[in-house]
């Protein structure tokens, strides 16, 4: 009767042993844990992806000056997308009155600055009433920290910030002696020693300094920044429609 006494809804094929419905649930378990990392890994790699995006992409330009607002002029004129400048408004121009700017026969500084803010804003840029604490390289880009702790991320930055240079030299820029004045060494096109990151103006020079040679030197960044950009030496030329 020995067939009897099996239980009939149990065969030999399907019956576990207690050590192993023990294995099976903690593989299970495994199983569950190990999804839910992948799932959390994934999770961070897009927030990673979205923060690093800002890194990838954009100008920002520390100061509002003549370098400053031309630079933005130029690359927001020219489709450059994230251009953004940050200063106080506070550059010594409010303090001139331009009788020597090419083509134009008399003009407040201020009235000059204003009509260059205009423009820039007119093409797209972003200016930013701030006082920038921070430079420093972030994620294969640059991040800016303002005084009141917000942060902004670009792939290229302009430093045209007077005859301080303190940002420069926290970037640990290569600086010359220019006859007996400190200033941060650049080429004709405002490159610093370190790849993407330019100044120009007072910055890199020492008292001989004009509104129009300011604004030249941040022409000169634009365009160097916008050859890189579309990968041919870019020329700013429009004639009339």
């Amino acid at each position: 009767m020995d067939d009897a006494s099996e239980d009939p809804s149990t065969t030999e094929d399907d019956h576990v042993e207690p050590d192993q419905q023990e294995k099976t649930a903690v593989s299970e378990g495994n199983g569950r844990v190990a999804s839910q990392v992948s799932d959390a890994v994934q999770e961070q790699d897009e927030v990673s992806m979205e923060e690093l995006l800002p890194y990838q992409q954009g100008v920002n330009i520390v100061g509002d000056g003549p370098t400053g607002l031309t630079a933005a002029l130029y690359l927001a004129k020219n489709d450059i997308k994230h251009v953004s400048v940050f200063g106080e408004n506070e550059t010594y121009l409010h303090d001139a009155y331009l009788y020597n700017y090419p083509g134009i026969d008399a003009i407040g500084g201020s009235a000059f600055a204003d009509t260059v803010r205009d423009q820039c804003k007119a093409f797209g840029a972003t200016l930013h009433t701030a006082f920038v604490k921070k430079v420093e390289p972030m994620h294969g880009g640059f991040r800016i920290t303002t005084s009141d702790g917000s942060h902004y991320g670009s792939k290229y930055l302009v430093l045209a910030e007077g005859d301080g240079r303190k940002l420069s030299e926290s970037l640990g820029l290569a600086f010359e002696d220019l006859d007996g004045t400190r200033v941060v060494k650049a080429d004709r096109y405002g490159r610093t020693s370190m790849e993407r990151v330019y100044a120009g103006g007072w910055t890199i020079r020492d008292n001989r300094i004009q509104a129009v040679i300011s604004a030249g030197d941040g022409a000169a960044i634009a365009l160097d920044i916008l050859s890189q950009e579309h990968e041919r030496k870019f020329h700013d030329f429009d004639v009339p429609e």
